[in-house]
């Protein structure tokens, strides 16, 4: 299993994208989460929130927003309803 690492600028990624989302992580501050093929929903979460210098406590629900996403994306039942980071302060 592939564990969302950092690819150097020889190497390209051509794994298929299975999620991308968009994530406020403050007033107006946006961030995109890609997940490819191979990757842990897990692994993303502690990238992004290392990569964006935020909590660990916001690993496991920001686990499971992913996990909820790409059930949703399967199942044909995508639904925005706001700001996930809105959700938890």
């Amino acid at each position: 299993m592939i564990l969302c690492g950092t690819l150097t600028e020889n190497e390209s990624d051509d794994r298929r994208l299975l999620l991308a989302i968009t994530v406020e992580i403050e007033d107006g501050v946006v961030e995109y989460i890609e997940m490819k093929e191979g990757d842990s929903a897990e692994a993303v979460a502690v990238k992004f929130c290392r990569d964006h210098s935020l909590p660990d406590q916001f690993v496991a629900p920001l686990t499971e927003h992913i996990v909820s996403n790409i059930i949703s994306i399967r199942c044909g039942t995508v639904h925005f309803t706001g700001s996930f980071w809105g959700e938890l302060l």
